[in-house]
């Protein structure tokens, strides 16, 4: 009988801590959601402005590009968040996220660039310097980022652009 009495105390003890983790939790994933309400839509609209961009320079190409927000497996778990860039080249193929075993290393080079162009709209700056954004690619996919870089810098009210590249053929600049 001694020991019923003591686990029925020991079970009225860790009924009353439970109870308190449970409050406790309750209160935790409220500052959680208080929090995430602040940066989580300055996030998605960041997003937003970036995939706009990205979309419309491979727009212009003819071909598709997305870049989303992947939340990982958990979407409590912010640490595992991070960008999707999705990408598709030819018409036959589908949009297919990012990848050296997927998109050659000239497409992957272009898909970078482009990229760090469309992140270019988000920061007011007086100028940019960009180092050899044509690193890896091949001519075709060369005079594309050119065009998309001389067609972005001549906006009005856009930074001025200093280009340091070693490879570029003496005739590029006259072509475009």
């Amino acid at each position: 009988m001694k020991n019923y009495e003591n686990y029925k105390v020991e079970v009225e003890k860790l009924s009353k801590e439970l109870e308190g983790c449970k409050n406790r939790c309750v209160v935790l994933e409220d500052e959680i959601a208080d929090i995430k309400g602040k940066w989580y839509p300055k996030l998605v609209n960041l997003i937003e402005i970036i995939n706009n961009k990205f979309s419309e320079f491979f727009q212009t190409m003819r071909c598709v590009g997305v870049v989303e927000l992947d939340k990982g497996t958990k979407e409590e778990e912010f640490e595992n968040y991070g960008l999707s860039i999705k990408v598709k080249f030819r018409d036959e193929q589908k949009l297919q996220q990012l990848d050296s075993c997927v998109q050659s290393g000239g497409e992957r080079a272009l898909t970078t660039a482009v990229f760090m162009l469309s992140l270019q709209g988000i920061t007011n700056v007086p100028f940019r310097c960009v180092d050899e954004i044509n690193q890896g690619m091949d001519e075709f996919n060369e005079r594309r980022v050119y065009e998309l870089l001389t067609n972005s810098v001549s906006q009005l009210d856009t930074a001025q652009y200093f280009l340091l590249t070693p490879k570029v053929r003496p005739t590029f600049y006259l072509e475009l």
